[in-house]
């Protein structure tokens, strides 16, 4: 298949005010030994396929990701900032100062060259197009810190049709496999219901300090040294 996508729109997502003075993680957090080690893997990208006549046009899907992503980020307060390195403590750290998050989440509208059947073939054909799946998920720039941790995709089939895909890129050393499924079932929760509902669902913890071990400053330092040598 020799479909390609290309970007139609990109905005960028803030997290809805909550007029609570003390969002979860309003200044920083400092990313553990454990969290450190995966600072040069790949980002975790999630791909999810929405099919059928029920879905709404295109331009409501987008006002309703949209809206509903700004009301997550508010209970993923982290997600919105930078990771960070701080040459005075040699930590790294998610930036999540006023001006980390003034650039927001990068939201991606992409539209796929191939028709609505061309994307439910390459969502159900057992030897995937690997080329056309990078595609539909965005990149998060890593070259160098600060860096963004998270980026989201929505991409449409050529002329619609009733089919779109929603790409999801996070640093693996901001989230674990277990807390991008907790974020993405509190965004669709919140899609679905309003987000009130998110209530409803456990809240995340960004308390790194949890994680016991002795020695933990000193593996972190031997890490950062490596990640982000002097």
């Amino acid at each position: 298949m020799s479909c390609r996508v290309r970007a139609l729109n990109v905005t960028h997502v803030h997290p809805t005010q909550t007029g609570d003075p003390s969002p979860p993680c309003h200044a920083e957090c400092k990313l553990s030994f454990f969290d450190l080690s995966h600072i040069a893997t790949m980002p975790m990208k999630r791909l999810f396929f929405f099919d059928g006549p029920d879905l709404p046009p295109f331009p409501s899907i987008i006002r309703t990701l949209h809206s509903s992503l700004a009301d997550t980020l508010a209970i993923f307060f982290p997600l919105v900032g930078k990771l960070a390195f701080r040459a005075s403590s040699g930590d790294v750290v998610i930036d999540c100062s006023p001006d980390a998050i003034a650039s927001g989440v990068k939201f991606i509208e992409a539209e796929f060259s191939g028709n609505a059947d061309d994307m439910r073939r390459l969502a159900a054909d057992h030897e995937h197009d690997t080329e056309a799946f990078e595609q539909l998920v965005p990149k998060l720039e890593m070259t160098q810190l600060p860096s963004p941790v998270l980026a989201v995709q929505v991409t449409r089939p050529a002329g619609y049709g009733g089919a779109i895909a929603v790409g999801v890129s996070i640093l693996h050393a901001v989230a674990d496999g277990r807390s991008v499924w907790q974020f993405m079932r509190t965004w669709s929760m919140v899609a679905r219901e309003g987000w009130q509902a998110a209530s409803a669902l456990e809240p995340p913890t960004f308390d790194r300090t949890v994680i016991a071990y002795p020695r933990s400053e000193e593996v972190a330092r031997q890490i950062s040294i490596v990640v982000h040598p002097a």
